[in-house]
């Protein structure tokens, strides 16, 4: 979610969601609330680690499981 190597923050912002996460991962900010179950349970949605990540064109794929298959393999002919 953070862009930089380096720096200060206040919050961390998912590009996506634009929901935001403090320091310590708790979500605090979440746009657009209405449009989401009520109510919301923020401790629910707190960032998970990622253990493996691929790419494919501009698509970023990534998965919690370490025994993931490469993302080639059920692309087939479709992955570049």
């Amino acid at each position: 979610m953070c862009r930089a190597d380096s720096g200060s923050i206040r919050n961390c912002t998912c590009t996506h969601h634009s929901w935001s996460f403090d320091p310590a991962d708790a979500l605090v900010s979440v746009p657009k609330r209405s449009d989401h179950p009520e109510p919301l349970d923020t401790t629910a949605w707190d960032p998970v680690e990622v253990l493996y990540v691929e790419s494919q064109g501009q698509l970023i794929f990534g998965a919690r499981n370490p025994g993931t298959v490469p993302l080639r393999e059920p692309l087939g002919g479709v992955a570049r």
